[in-house]
């Protein structure tokens, strides 16, 4: 029940358009309310592929957070970069004694954090987004109905971040768009029902001898 209400808040913030830390942030707090002892974040893969950013952490401390954000992606750097590398899920149930926590050991340490396992986030074309990152304070290693929950979790951060690349790409080609027509040797407009320029390109504005708004 708990995670039907979480999904269906996600959904209802998807649908609305709600700001995407919004939407991380719903989704995270939904998986930590199913167990107290869970600290989750979401990190998101940069346009490079080489950088991970947190893009919701309520509950982890914030010195943490300020430790992982922007770190390196690659074999051996944590759960996470090693997990946005590879594609793969990681499961480290003791970070003390695992190399790929061996640049955080003292951060994961004040922070009072054990076990560490990152799902990897993927798009619909199997690219990397992002990660999943649960910890616990104790060792631990997750069980079939953890990692199914996570993945659901993942499924959700899926949408919301593919929505965000998927409206970047939109402006990219809306601009691409916009420096053709402002630049070809060729009057370009577009009416209304009523004759009223909706647009002009820049050949014709010059011919107007006037800024869009007049025209």
């Amino acid at each position: 029940e708990q995670r039907e209400q979480t999904r269906n808040h996600v959904l209802e913030l998807l649908a609305r358009g709600a700001p995407l830390a919004s939407i991380l942030e719903a989704i995270i707090r939904g998986l930590e309310q199913q167990n107290e002892n869970l600290f989750c974040s979401i990190q998101i893969l940069n346009s490079e592929g080489k950088r991970l950013f947190i893009g919701a952490a309520p509950r982890l401390p914030d010195f943490f957070v300020d430790a992982l954000n922007g770190s390196e992606v690659g074999v051996g750097q944590g759960s996470c970069g090693t997990a946005a590398f590879t594609g793969q899920r990681v499961i480290v149930d003791d970070i003390r004694a695992h190399p790929s926590w061996a640049n955080y050991q003292a951060v994961s340490a004040k922070a009072a954090l054990l076990s560490s396992w990152s799902e990897p986030i993927r798009s619909v074309t199997g690219k990397v987004l992002g990660t999943i990152a649960i910890y616990h304070r104790h060792v631990h290693t997750p069980d079939e109905q953890e990692i199914k929950i996570v993945g659901q979790a993942a499924n959700l951060a899926e949408i919301a971040l593919g929505r965000r690349y998927a409206d970047h790409s939109l402006k990219e080609k809306e601009g691409l768009l916009s420096d053709i027509l402002e630049n070809v040797s060729a009057y370009i407009y577009m009416k209304d029902m009523h004759g009223r320029y909706l647009f002009a390109n820049r050949m014709l504005r010059e011919r107007f001898d006037a800024p869009m708004e007049e025209i």
